[in-house]
């Protein structure tokens, strides 16, 4: 389940970012600027989050093994 949440969470924040930069009253090349930015702060993100999780697991597997 929690996979689940962040792929939808991960999919509606890129579907809003691409959305709101095509919507926005803003000229072309500051648009696909934002986007990309956009993008790069997500997947940043996404690797902090994702090595966070991965440490938290490790760290509960070992007392487990304790």
């Amino acid at each position: 389940m929690r996979q689940g949440f962040w792929n939808g969470l991960v999919a509606g924040g890129l579907m809003g970012v691409v959305l709101g930069a095509l919507f926005a009253p803003q000229i072309k090349d500051t648009t696909a600027h934002r986007v990309i930015e956009g993008g790069r702060r997500m997947g940043r993100r996404a690797r902090q989050l994702w090595s966070r999780g991965r440490e938290r697991a490790e760290d509960v597997v070992e007392e487990m093994k304790d």
